[in-house]
This record gives structure tokens, C-alpha cells and sequence, in this order.
């Protein structure tokens, strides 16, 4: 089934996925999500020559066997700061993933916490962070935080993310303004589901905007003053 959501089909299908690796999946996803909506998720800035760069980095990181290690039930079962998790993996903080799917980051959250993975929630998401945390109480979550150039905006996040339990907050600093996406240019890719702390700060001005305009919001003028103030504000009032 589709819901529309002012014109933007939002898929509410729901089935078991049988993929043999990520490359089928991401066809798969290809056939099903709106053009403008899939190559905000799968394309990069310009050519695309830093991302496929990226991806032959990543690449030349080896797994190295082990033999003869007495080990008759090996797991993937491992800790990150202090966490536990069935599986050394991070689901990496996609803005609006409801462009995917109608249950956004809740559906994302469930997801992540059946495979005992850590999931972590953008600025940009779709779904609340209360009711993100609701579809999975049990499972750890970090936040990535966009700083904004208004702190009453900062302020707003920081309280509903330590409200609702979030684990740790990540701080973007590698990426202050867009960068120039050429297949977000072409199908003229604005956000066509709301963005949850912007709608919650400006109302109906949060929808609609494209990635560069939701980037001017944001701090292009970062230093440690403004990490120390953000770990001060951000700290939840049982930590001192």
C-alpha cells in the first residue's frame, strides 16, 4: 500500500527481505522509492569522486582469520562505550527516513534493535525523538546533532534528547555547508515529509525547505568553546 502525504507517496508495505548482499537491496529500493527521494540517499556531492574513494578505503580493511583459537561458539557479540550489542554495527544518522518508508526512523529503530545493532538519529529525522525511543525502550540509540546558529533551537534538542534517553550525542563537524549535489539539483529534491524538531520550532516553515537551505541553518563556525557549551547544556542533570 502508499500513503500520500501532500503528494509524496510514502510506502507502508512490510514484508521479510530476502537479500543475498546490500548492492540487491539497494536495487531493490531503486524500483520502489521516488526518484528524487532515492538519490538523496544513494548519490554523493559533485562527481561522486570522494565517495567512491571512500568506498575503496573502506574496502582495503581486511578481516584476519584466526585459527586455533580453542573457540567453539564464536559470536559477534561485542561493547561499544560501555554498551552492549549482539553486532558491531551502527545504523549511520540518514536524515528523513521517511522518504523510504511511512514509519520513518521508528520502523529504522525497531530494526536495528531486533539485530541488536546501535541506531543513531539525525537532526533531520522524521519521527520524534520520543517516539523513536517509544518503538524500541530497551535499545541504546546516540543522536547526531547539526548545530544550529540558534541556541534556543540547540536548547529545544538537547532537552527532548536527554528526555527521551538517548545514549550520546554525536557532533557533526565535518560537514557545515551542503555540498553540491548534482542528482539532488536535477530532480529538484526538496524535504516532502516534515522534519520533527523543525516543524516543532517553526511550524509549517519547516517543510518544504531543499538540503541547502536546512544547511544555512546550521553553525558553519564551530570551535571547542562551542563543544564545551554543548556538553554542558546536553548533560543530563544527574551527571555532574
Amino acid at each position: 500500500m502508499t500513503y500520500y502525504y501532500n503528494g509524496f507517496p510514502q510506502s507502508e508495505h512490510d514484508e521479510k527481505l530476502n537479500l543475498i548482499n546490500v548492492d540487491q537491496l539497494e536495487e531493490d529500493a531503486k524500483r520502489v522509492i521516488p526518484e528524487g527521494a532515492y538519490y538523496y540517499i544513494a548519490s554523493g556531492a559533485e562527481n561522486e569522486w570522494t565517495w567512491r574513494n571512500n568506498t575503496a578505503a573502506f574496502n582495503h580493511y581486511q578481516i584476519v582469520p584466526r585459527a586455533l583459537t580453542d573457540m567453539e561458539d564464536p559470536q559477534l557479540d561485542t561493547e561499544f562505550m560501555g554498551i552492549k550489542l549482539k553486532t558491531p554495527v551502527m545504523i549511520a544518522p540518514i536524515a528523513c527516513h521517511g522518504i523510504a518508508h511511512k514509519d520513518a526512523e521508528v520502523a529504522t529503530q525497531k530494526g536495528a534493535a531486533a539485530a541488536g545493532a546501535l541506531f543513531s538519529s539525525s537532526t533531520y529525522a522524521n519521527k520524534s525523538v520520543e517516539d523513536i525511543a517509544a518503538a524500541a525502550p530497551d535499545a541504546p540509540r546516540f543522536f547526531q546533532l547539526y548545530l544550529s546558529k540558534d541556541w534556543n533551537f540547540n536548547k529545544m534538542v538537547f532537552d527532548a534528547v536527554k528526555k527521551a534517553g538517548y545514549k550520546a550525542i554525536m557532533l557533526t563537524v565535518d560537514a557545515l555547508v551542503s555540498g553540491y549535489r548534482e542528482a539532488n539539483l536535477r530532480t529538484q529534491f526538496t524535504y516532502p515529509v516534515p522534519l520533527d524538531f523543525f516543524n516543532r520550532y517553526l511550524g509549517a516553515k519547516g517543510e518544504g525547505q531543499s538540503v541547502a537551505q536546512m544547511y544555512a541553518a546550521s553553525a558553519q563556525k564551530i570551535g571547542p568553546k562551542d563543544v564545551a557549551r554543548i556538553k554542558e547544556e546536553s548533560r543530563p542533570s544527574y551527571l555532574y
